[in-house]
């Protein structure tokens, strides 16, 4: 799982693709998340998706 927040003008797609790459240095595609929940907490949304792929983990990068 990777942690981060949206940036002006971003979904929260591609938010988790963008923070994948940036921390754990793997290419997602935004069309293989699947939404799991959205709910709000306060005055913050909170999305959550799965990704079901084959990914050899010995590849990636932890930041």
């Amino acid at each position: 799982m990777t942690g981060g927040s949206v940036i002006l003008g971003e979904n929260s797609k591609d938010t988790i693709v963008r923070e994948s790459k940036e921390e754990l240095d793997i290419d997602i595609n935004a069309n293989d998340l699947k939404l799991i929940t959205k709910f709000k907490t306060g005055n913050v949304w909170i999305d959550t998706y799965i990704l079901k792929c084959d990914y050899d983990i010995s590849k990636m990068k932890f930041q």
